[in-house]
C-alpha cells in the first residue's frame, strides 16, 4: 500500500509540475500541456479495468495537470491525453 501511495503522490506531483512549467513556460512551447496530456491519459488507461481503485488517482492529478490551463494549453493537453490514452 505505502508504494501504491508513494507512485500515486509521484504522479501527482509530476502533473502539478508540468502544470507549473505551462505557466512559468514561454507560451509558444506546447511540450508541458502535451505531456500532462499524456500523463493524465495514460493513468486513465493503466486505471481501467481496476475497479475504480485508480479514481481517486485519476482525478486528482487531472485536476492538477489542467489547474489554469488557457485555450491554446488546453488544445494541446488534449492532443497528449489522446496519444496517452491509445498508446500510455
Amino acid at each position: 500500500a505505502l508504494v501504491r501511495a508513494l507512485h500515486a503522490e509521484g504522479a501527482r506531483i509530476v502533473a502539478t509540475d508540468l502544470s507549473r512549467g505551462m505557466k512559468q513556460g514561454p507560451a509558444e512551447d506546447p511540450s508541458q500541456a502535451i505531456r500532462a496530456g499524456y500523463l493524465v491519459g495514460a493513468l486513465k488507461k493503466g486505471a481501467e479495468g481496476t475497479d475504480g481503485i485508480h479514481a481517486t488517482l485519476v482525478q486528482r492529478v487531472e485536476a492538477a495537470a489542467t489547474n489554469n490551463l488557457d485555450e491554446a494549453q488546453r488544445a494541446e493537453y488534449e492532443r497528449g491525453l489522446e496519444a496517452g490514452s491509445d498508446e500510455g
